[in-house]
């Protein structure tokens, strides 16, 4: 899928591996590339934790499952029911 601004994902925290929803701020195609798919994007992302609200720039994506090792400080889509 091709993010676009406004939708939902999932942040995993680089410290503590809990993930939080977040709402994508701004996409932005990596330099040079034709982007295909989530890996060709740079995103710009407002993370909803307990403390508040905190913009993070240029997140990678993970296919990793949230919450993991691998996943730690990206971002990946929301898994569906």
């Amino acid at each position: 899928m091709t993010p676009t601004v406004g939708r939902i994902v999932h942040y995993t925290d680089r410290s503590t591996l809990k993930v939080y929803a977040a709402i994508v701020t701004e996409v932005t195609p990596k330099a040079g590339e034709y982007p295909v798919d989530e890996e060709d994007f740079g995103i710009s992302l407002k993370v909803f934790l307990p403390e508040g609200l905190f913009d993070m720039p240029a997140v990678p994506y993970s296919p990793a499952t949230p919450g993991t090792d691998e996943a730690r400080g990206h971002w990946a889509w929301p898994g569906r029911a």
